[in-house]
This record gives structure tokens, sequence and C-alpha cells, in this order.
């Protein structure tokens, strides 16, 4: 094996096993993206001297879209890199990312008919949300379909998800919406730790890194009926809650 393509969790679990860090440190190249990556995930990959390159892209573009280059500081590795050749790509004013470019697929098959969701100029609306620095590399926000609104503040889970990733006990989280009668909605998190992290050590290490909207007035222990998955179905835990608060 000279290349793997992996996300962020699958890197975590990797680096579990203290032998692995000397196999991964001899590849010519390990892949990073699919989800944000946690920054001490990545302070500890640099640490080690991975040969790491962070990742955007998507099954609709074949599928890398942009991706950092050999030589990179170690801050472009908090982006998703520039956009690669054949590809384009443009911010929508509503922030989403909008793709295109000659890897681009050419529609999609819905009941044996071709559909073509492509704008005038041949752009694809991903559904993510990002932004581009004033050198070209992307950074990703979150996913349109992901945001909620609490007290007239627009949420992003994926950044309160980040902020919890940064916790060393922190293995696995997924924040959700659920009701309140003051603020309409506010965040929850489901949480998969090391050890037990009550609510208080939660506000007090969140405070510094997230605006008090942000962070999560409820902490639940991840369920042992979901495993810890690679991309874990947030429909799924939205449901859960409504249950658990019935409850």
């Amino acid at each position: 094996i000279t290349h793997l393509s992996l996300v962020p969790t699958q890197l975590y679990r990797l680096l579990r096993d203290e032998s692995m860090a000397e196999r991964l440190r001899s590849l010519k190249a390990i892949l990073l993206g699919g989800a944000p990556v946690p920054a001490l995930l990545l302070e500890r990959a640099l640490a080690l001297e991975l040969p790491l390159f962070t990742s955007y892209g998507c099954t609709e573009m074949a599928s890398q879209v942009t991706t950092t280059a050999p030589g990179d500081p170690a801050e472009a590795l908090q982006t998703s890199g520039r956009l690669l050749p054949y590809r384009k790509l443009e911010i929508a004013g509503d922030g989403e990312i909008l793709l295109g470019g000659q890897t681009r697929c050419v529609g999609f098959l819905e009941k044996g008919e071709l559909i073509h969701p492509f704008d005038a100029k041949g752009f694809w609306p991903s559904g993510d949300l990002g932004r581009l620095n004033d050198q070209g590399y992307l950074k990703i926000i979150g996913r349109k379909d992901n945001l909620f609104i609490s007290g007239g503040e627009n949420i992003y889970p994926e950044e309160i998800e980040q902020a919890m990733f940064e916790h060393p006990e922190c293995e696995e989280v997924l924040v959700v919406p659920v009701p309140d009668p003051e603020f309409g909605q506010r965040p929850a998190a489901f949480v998969h730790s090391r050890r037990t992290i009550d609510p208080a050590e939660w506000r007090d290490f969140l405070s510094s890194r997230l605006a008090g909207f942000k962070i999560p007035r409820i902490y639940w222990p991840w369920p042992q009926e979901i495993p810890v998955g690679i991309k874990p179905s947030r429909q799924a835990f939205r449901e859960l809650a409504r249950t658990l608060l019935r409850e």
C-alpha cells in the first residue's frame, strides 16, 4: 500500500494503535476528507510527520474537487485545498458551493430518465456551504440542509462538532436541533467519549470556542444500538432525540 484515502474517523482509529504511526509515515500520501478534520487530530498527524493531503469532493464530480499540494504549510491543511485541473467551482450568494467542469457527471438517472439538475452555466448545486480565502483555498462550513435557526441565529452543527472534537476524550459526536420554547430550536449533542463528560465540563470547555447560543444544552451518551460509524445518519439521530425528549 502506497496511498490511502480516509475520513478523519478512520485516521483517528488507526492512530489509537501506536505501532501504526510508522506504517502511515512510510506512505506516499494520505488523502483526508469527507468530514471536518478535528484540530487535535491534524496537530497529532503533523507531529508524526504523516504525508497528509486534505481534500473536498463528491461522487458527482468523480470525485476530488479541491486538494492541498505537496509542501503546503500547516495552516493550508486546515482547509480543503485549492481547485484541481478540469474542475470549476463558484460560491453562490448564500454560501453554497456550485460545481462544474469536465469531471462533472452528465446527470442523474431517475425512473429510467436522465435528469440534468444544472444551471445555465452548467453548475450543480452541491448542498455544501463554503468560502474561498484570498489564496483560493476552500474552507467547508457545513451542509446547507443541516443549518437550523436558534433565536434568529444560524447554527451549523458541523461547527459545534468540530469544537467538541477538540476535547481530548471525545471520540465521536453528532449535533441535532431540538425544540425550545424560547429560542425555537437549540442544539443537543450525542457524544461517544473515553470517559463520562458532564454538561458543566462541556459548557466550560466550549465557552472559549463557541458563542453561547451555539453551546448544546443537552448531552446524551452515544446510543449503543447505533454503531460508531464513518457517516452516521443525522435523520436517525433527530428521531432519537425526539423520542428521548418525550420520555
